[in-house]
C-alpha cells in the first residue's frame, strides 16, 4: 500500500510553461505527418483541441492541484476583449512597456514556438493590443484574483 503522506512536486509557473512548450514541440513531427496545420494562423480546430488539451492537463491542472482555490484561466490561444473575470498568466520581460502582458499562446516566427503571443491590457484589464516576445526573454507568473485582491504566484507545490 502507498504511504498516506502527501507528496508534493515543487515547481514554478515558468517550468509549467516550459514543459507545455516542450510537449507541443515533441509532437510536431507526428502532427506534420498527419497533415494537421499547426502554425499560427494556419492552425484550426484539430490543433486547437490538441494544444488546449495539453495546456489544460499540464498547466491548468497542475495549478489546480497545488492551490486550494477556484481558478478561471483563459483558454489557450483564445482572444478576449476583457480579462477582468479571469485569473491569468502574466508575461514579464525587459520591455519598458508598463502595461500588463497576458499569455495567449506560443507563436512561430523563425523556429517552432520561439515567441510568446501576449495580450496587452489597460489598467481596467481590457485588451488594447497584441505583442510578440522571444520565449527565451520571458518569465511567467500566475495572477490569481479573489475578493478584489490580486496575488502573484511564481512557485507552486503540486499534490501528487
Amino acid at each position: 500500500m502507498g504511504s498516506s503522506e502527501n507528496k508534493c512536486w515543487e515547481t514554478t509557473i515558468n517550468q509549467l510553461l516550459d514543459i507545455f512548450r516542450n510537449s507541443i514541440l515533441s509532437i510536431l513531427p507526428s502532427i506534420m505527418q498527419a497533415h494537421i496545420p499547426w502554425k499560427n494562423e494556419d492552425a484550426y480546430d484539430d490543433w486547437d483541441m490538441i494544444s488546449e488539451t495539453l495546456f489544460q492537463t499540464i498547466v491548468v491542472n497542475s495549478i489546480l492541484h497545488s492551490q486550494n482555490f477556484d481558478l478561471q484561466l483563459p483558454k489557450y490561444d483564445f482572444h478576449y476583449e476583457s480579462y477582468k473575470k479571469f485569473d491569468y498568466i502574466i508575461v514579464e520581460n525587459q520591455d519598458f512597456d508598463q502595461n500588463r502582458k497576458v499569455f495567449i499562446s506560443f507563436y512561430t516566427k523563425e523556429h517552432p514556438f520561439d515567441y510568446v503571443k501576449v495580450a496587452i491590457l489597460d489598467k481596467n484589464e481590457n485588451m488594447v493590443g497584441y505583442k510578440f516576445y522571444k520565449y527565451k526573454d520571458c518569465s511567467f507568473k500566475l495572477c490569481h484574483k479573489k475578493a478584489n485582491k490580486e496575488t502573484l504566484i511564481e512557485k507552486i507545490c503540486v499534490e501528487l
